[in-house]
C-alpha cells in the first residue's frame, strides 16, 4: 500500500512511515543545503509531516514518487518560510564594528553599541 493511502487511513502509522522513508533525506537536505542546525531541521520535519497529514485529503497522487515530490516541496516551502522569518545573523563586519566600539574611549558610542549588542544576543 502506498504511503499516502496509509496516511489517509491511519494518521499515526502514516506519520511513522513518513519518518522512516523521508526524514533522513530531508534532514540531510536542510543541514547541508540550508545550513540549519540539526535540532531545528528535525523540528521542521516533524511539523511538516504533521501538516502533510492534516492536508492529505485535499490532494490526490497517481504514484508514490509524486507523493514523495509533494512531501519534499511541502518541506522546502516550510523551510523557506521558517528561515525567512528568522532575523539575519550579524556579519563579521558588524561584529568587528561592535568590537571597535567597545575599545573606543567615547562612552556614548559604547553605550549605543552595547544596546545594539544586547539586542543581537536576544536573537540567539
Amino acid at each position: 500500500m502506498e504511503t499516502y493511502k496509509i496516511l489517509e487511513s491511519d494518521r499515526e502509522q502514516g506519520i511513522r512511515l513518513l519518518f522512516e522513508l523521508y526524514a533522513g533525506q530531508l534532514l540531510c537536505y536542510a543541514t547541508k543545503n540550508w545550513k540549519t542546525c540539526e535540532a531545528n531541521a528535525r523540528e521542521l520535519i516533524y511539523k511538516t509531516f504533521h501538516k502533510v497529514a492534516d492536508h492529505i485529503s485535499e490532494y490526490t497522487f497517481e504514484t508514490e514518487k509524486a507523493f514523495g515530490s509533494f512531501v519534499f516541496r511541502f518541506f522546502i516551502n516550510n523551510l523557506h518560510e521558517t528561515l525567512s522569518t528568522l532575523p539575519s545573523q550579524p556579519t563579521k563586519k558588524e561584529i568587528g564594528l561592535v568590537d571597535k566600539a567597545f575599545q573606543s574611549s567615547d562612552q556614548r558610542l559604547c553605550n549605543g553599541v552595547a544596546s545594539q549588542t544586547i539586542a543581537l544576543f536576544q536573537l540567539y
